[in-house]
């Protein structure tokens, strides 16, 4: 699945820049099927059907991007808010749709994404619906500005500035599934009386809700290398995956019990993925997850790393767009580096230390000899996978962000005891918030968050090891290349 995750990925980065109608990508997807099926030599099978991949990626990215006309001028809209994604003091940001948009005797009706920045004295919610007098910003694929360039690629189709005075009809709608299980455990959340920045980083860290987290406490950590943290991606899905499989970990005793648990587990990773908002890194890891999870469930082994091309392949088919988050591409791209470097590097050592075991086992069996060996390979395996994952999102951060920060190297083995922590508080009392359990979850929230944000401010003032470094795409590719390329030759190697 990996050499079918290229042609795809090509396809998508092709229609950003050409415009060719998705029937005719469509229609390009099924001559080249054909092609491979008449050819009589395999070669020309393989480039048939690499070209088919191609066009698939373009016609899914042209299904999923917003024609980037917008009538100019002011004019008479109605907006659907879906998501909040910030809350300042001078103004709120949201994401939501583009119902219709009436101008100069013309209206248009179409359902379109857009930003949206309003007053915070709006005070708007998921699931409102306003109408306003307004201007939209159209955006473009092929502006000369790079985030208005980048915002188009990602399906938005402009921006919308509401002031309080232009808001001529507001009602409050029925918010998503997700959504409402969203609101419901920021609100029990809040019931824990949390300091406002612990509040905030829990919120952020447990369900996505990433309203409270200040400009200050989003440098701060992503000069510590933990902003990963901030935004629910594989990490939290990791936790919930592993949560539920300790908890459940008398079910295979009963019968039929392995699938039982194997069905509850897949059951909870969704139900979280849908609290969190189906972003795409969520949404990556949901399906990554279980896939593992059936495959432990039905004795199945299965190859992680086309596991992890497949399901990229699937949501880049699915949503084109998701090439263009950056949230996804880190993610992804940390979890790759895990597995074709992390891992590989923290069993370096293994059989010639298990050699030396052999003939030191009755000396050491129960001695602390090996407690310490044990303690030295955890944290040995630890540093690795916080090194690969480090090494395999700078490009993205110095593309994206501007920044650079090794500190993830020391933070990312540091931080993992207490947001795991704060993660399975937060959520066992969302789930069960008896009167009992709040003492008792505040402290150990308070506690781990507190841990957390001592861990960043320590990092973040000490700045020796966070750099400005900023990179163009093109770059960015090229870097990546380089580390494909190694990784393949030194696995000759080794073989």
């Amino acid at each position: 699945m990996a050499r079918a995750l290229v042609p795809i990925v090509a396809g998508i980065v092709a229609a950003s820049f050409f415009t060719l109608p998705a029937w005719g990508a469509a229609v390009g997807v099924g001559v080249c099927i054909l092609a491979a099926r008449a050819a009589r030599h395999r070669v020309t099978a393989d480039i048939c059907i690499c070209s088919a991949l191609f066009m698939a990626g373009w016609c899914a990215a042209e299904i999923r991007y917003d024609p980037p006309h917008i009538p100019e001028g002011e004019g008479l809209a109605e907006i659907a808010v879906d998501e909040i994604v910030a809350r300042r003091d001078r103004a709120v940001t949201a994401e939501g749709r583009l119902v219709a948009f009436a101008t100069d005797g013309d209206t248009l009706r179409h359902s379109r994404r857009i930003r949206i920045s309003a007053s915070p004295s709006l005070d708007l919610s998921a699931g409102d619906r306003l109408v306003a007098l307004c201007r939209i910003k159209p955006y473009s694929r092929r502006s000369d500005d790079g985030y208005e360039r980048y915002m188009a690629r990602r399906g938005f189709a402009g921006q919308a500035t509401i002031r309080p005075q232009n808001v001529m009809k507001r009602h409050t709608g029925k918010a998503s599934f997700g959504s409402r299980m969203r609101a419901r455990a920021v609100e029990r959340i809040g019931c824990l009386g949390l300091p406002p920045e612990t509040e905030a980083l829990t919120r952020a860290v447990a369900v996505g809700d990433r309203s409270g987290i200040t400009p200050e406490m989003r440098k701060r950590h992503s000069l510590a290398g933990t902003a990963h943290l901030l935004a629910v991606s594989g990490l939290h899905v990791g936790f919930v995956f592993a949560m539920v499989n300790l908890l459940l970990w008398w079910m295979p005793l009963l019968r039929r019990g392995h699938l039982l648990r194997c069905a509850a587990a897949v059951a909870a990773i969704w139900l979280y993925a849908a609290t969190a908002g189906f972003s795409p890194s969520v949404t990556r890891a949901a399906v990554m997850f279980t896939v593992l999870q059936l495959s432990l469930g039905l004795s199945v082994r299965s190859d992680t790393m086309n596991s992890l091309a497949f399901t990229a392949c699937i949501m880049f088919l699915f949503d084109a767009r998701n090439l263009w988050d950056a949230g996804f591409l880190m993610s992804f791209a940390a979890v790759a580096a895990i597995i074709g470097w992390g891992i590989p590097l923290g069993l370096i050592g293994r059989r010639q230390e298990a050699s030396a075991a052999e003939k030191h086992a009755a000396a050491t069996r129960r001695g602390p000899a090996r407690v310490a060996r044990y303690a030295v390979r955890r944290l040995w395996s630890a540093a690795a996978i916080s090194l690969a994952a480090a090494m395999g999102t700078m490009p993205l951060a110095a593309l994206f962000f501007g920044s650079v920060s090794f500190w993830s190297i020391v933070t990312g083995p540091a931080a993992m005891l207490p947001s795991a922590v704060l993660l399975c508080a937060a959520l066992v009392w969302s789930l069960a918030p008896l009167p009992v359990l709040a003492p008792v979850v505040a402290r150990i929230i308070t506690v781990s968050g507190g841990a957390l944000e001592a861990l960043t401010r320590w990092c973040a003032s000490a700045g020796i090891l966070s750099f400005e470094i900023e990179i163009d795409a093109a770059a960015c590719v090229a870097v990546y290349a380089v580390f494909i390329a190694a990784t393949l030759w030194l696995r000759r190697r080794g073989e």
